[in-house]
């Protein structure tokens, strides 16, 4: 009966610690968002309709290519900077690492000029949640919080530069 009161204490005391490393965590995201997320668009590009799937997308669009996901004529550019933890969810490429803190940036570049056309940037917090060491044991997945909440991204920043030129304000 005692071992199990020191562990049930022992839990609700990790609890509380998470639970404020998750508070300060998602401040520190907020913070750095106000200072520089969003989306950025300096210049668009009007595209062919060709150019376009039936969905909106562009076809020329293949993440896989990297630095050349946008083909010869533009770049790429997909970096994920860690400020905490990391080699988790936002790449995959290591262990769970938690709590974990990022920042996302996005951006396009016309190799014939190497003008910046727009970017997108992010900022997200994985992990740090009350029970934490409960919910790892038991394989339930942790919580994330990012922002800004709407208008950034991949699909969202390639459709505000590439502009599809055979409809009516870009829209499909």
């Amino acid at each position: 009966m005692q071992r199990l009161t020191i562990l049930l204490l022992s839990l609700l005391l990790l609890n509380g610690c998470t639970t404020l490393t998750q508070v300060r965590l998602d401040a520190e995201v907020d913070r750095r968002c106000r200072e520089d997320g969003g989306l950025k668009i300096y210049e668009t590009v009007p595209t062919p309709p060709e150019k376009f799937d039936k969905y909106g997308l562009l076809k020329f669009y293949n993440m896989s290519l990297r630095e050349d996901a946008l083909g010869p004529d533009y770049k790429f550019i997909y970096t994920n900077t860690f400020y905490q933890g990391g080699n988790g969810p936002p790449n995959g490429t290591g262990p769970l690492v938690s709590p974990t803190m990022w920042r996302t940036h996005i951006q396009v570049i016309r190799r014939a000029d190497n003008k910046l056309l727009g970017e997108s940037i992010e900022y997200n917090r994985y992990g740090a949640d009350p029970g934490w060491a409960v919910a790892y044991a038991s394989g339930a997945p942790e919580t994330s919080y990012g922002c800004p909440k709407k208008g950034t991204g991949v699909e969202i920043l390639l459709e505000k530069i590439f502009i599809n030129s055979g409809k009516a304000g870009g829209k499909q």
